[in-house]
């Protein structure tokens, strides 16, 4: 059976303990961790040492790296200098529109960065629905295990939210 440990970051020794035995590492990335202060463009130099890091647990003999990241609204509020006023009420389009712009820019950044260390990236892109329905869950299931035994490759799964609503109203990638 999988045991699930979930691994809060204050306590890096803790941390790393824990992972050092596990087979697979689920590491959720959150966007305040990938864009700046100003809450838009990529943080480059903390998303380079992240990914570094990443690919260095990934690397483990006999270990798997599945990345659960958030960035895609963010990055896309970037692209067209969309600067949101706090208290700002926000259209579910907006947004949706904001992701569909930020995720290609997101999964490219991923891309590039991992490829420096020799790791390919691959993009999931999953709903709540994907998880309520057993067929569409049993879909996403099957591809991350296929994915598992392709060589030197990293799955990122991150909500869709260019489809998605109740999630990108609420934030969901916790619950991925």
């Amino acid at each position: 059976m999988t045991e699930v440990i979930e691994i809060e970051t204050d306590d890096l020794a803790a941390a790393r303990a824990k992972v050092r035995g596990a087979q697979t590492v689920v590491v959720k990335v959150g966007s305040n961790v990938l864009v700046g202060s100003g809450g838009s463009a990529i943080a480059r130099p903390t998303f380079c040492a992240l990914v570094e890091s990443l690919a260095n647990v990934a690397s483990a003999a006999g270990r798997r790296l599945v990345l659960v990241s958030s960035g895609a609204v963010a990055l896309g509020r970037h692209t067209v200098g969309d600067r949101r006023a706090d208290g700002k009420a926000e259209s579910l389009a907006h947004k949706q529109a904001l992701a569909a712009l930020g995720q290609n820019t997101l999964m490219h950044l991923y891309k590039e960065e991992f490829g420096f260390y020799g790791w390919n990236v691959a993009q999931v892109l999953v709903t709540r629905g994907d998880f309520s329905h057993r067929e569409r869950f049993l879909n996403v299931r099957n591809t991350l295990r296929k994915l598992a035994e392709f060589p030197n490759v990293i799955p990122i799964v991150n909500e869709n939210d260019t489809v998605a609503n109740y999630e990108l109203r609420f934030g969901d990638n916790d619950n991925l």
